[in-house]
Formats: structure tokens, sequence, C-alpha cells
């Protein structure tokens, strides 16, 4: 059913309408670049980035009710958990949703599992990261009132959409 909503025309231009709106509206890119070329190349490949993980984060929104982008700086790894002040992003990554633990609105952190390298039997093979959401672009449809979030669409829906 996802690459069914991935591929339709109808929502493709959706979300690809969403991604240049935010683009114009919302999200402002920048570069450190001193020669015109290079920034312009740069910024182009921002563009990009942003505009894939934009897609597969409205995507994971209309079927788990939320999507998360981080915003790449030039931070290292162990250093996600802190607050981002005014850092050039330098990268945009999709997490996916399965690998994400979000304690709610009112938390500042979310936990994102990565496969561990590590060859040791014993561990789970997962490791932790996590993840201030200051670092994060949260596309979500929060329910206060159920206090989780909900799917935009339910799969019936998307059913409906297909057999047309």
């Amino acid at each position: 059913a996802r690459d069914l909503y991935k591929y339709s025309i109808f929502f493709r231009n959706y979300i690809e309408n969403v991604a240049e709106d935010v683009l114009k509206n919302g999200i402002s890119l920048q570069s450190t670049s001193s020669s015109v070329t290079s920034m312009c190349e740069e910024l182009d490949k921002l563009k990009l980035e942003l505009k894939e993980s934009l897609m597969q984060c409205i995507i994971s929104c209309r079927f788990n009710g939320v999507g998360y982008i981080l915003v790449k700086t030039a931070d290292q790894k162990g250093d996600l958990h802190l607050e981002v002040n005014s850092e050039l992003p330098i990268g945009f990554m999709y997490l996916d949703y399965s690998k994400v633990q979000d304690l709610g609105p009112e938390s500042s952190h979310i936990n994102y599992y990565l496969k561990s390298e590590a060859k040791d039997i014993s561990s789970s093979g997962f490791t932790t990261l996590k993840i201030h959401k200051s670092r994060l672009i949260v596309y979500s449809n929060y329910d206060y009132i159920l206090g989780a979030y909900s799917p935009c669409y339910s799969e019936s829906f998307l059913l409906d959409v297909y057999l047309l």
C-alpha cells in the first residue's frame, strides 16, 4: 500500500507541492561557501535531500501519524542529545518511523535505534541514539484527546483510491 501511495500521481503531486511550499515559505537554506557556483551546487544538493526526506516524512505521517527528519549538522553522533543553537544544516535524513521511540510532545528528545556494528553476542544488536527535538523536523498529526499520533488516512481509504 505504501508503494501505491508513493507512486500515485495524485499523492505524488500533493507531496511535491508541500515540499516546494516548505522551501518557499518555511525553511530557508544558506551556504557558507564563498564561490557562487559551489554555493548553488551546495544549495541544490540540500534542496534535493530535503525534498526526498519530506516526501518520506509526509508518507510516514499519512500512515503513522508522524514523520521525522534529522537536520544534520557538523556535530558528532554523540552530540545529538544536545540542543541545536544556530548551526547550519549540512544535510537532511528521514528517520524510519519503526526505529523511533517518541514519548510525546512534552518530551524534548526521541530515541532512535540503529543496528549495532558490535559483534558481541550478548548485546541486543541495536544502539540507541538520543536525539534532541530541536535537531528534527517533526511532521505530525497528534491527537491531544487520545494522547497519541493518529494516521490521516485509513487503509480502507487507500484501498478505495487503489480501486479507482
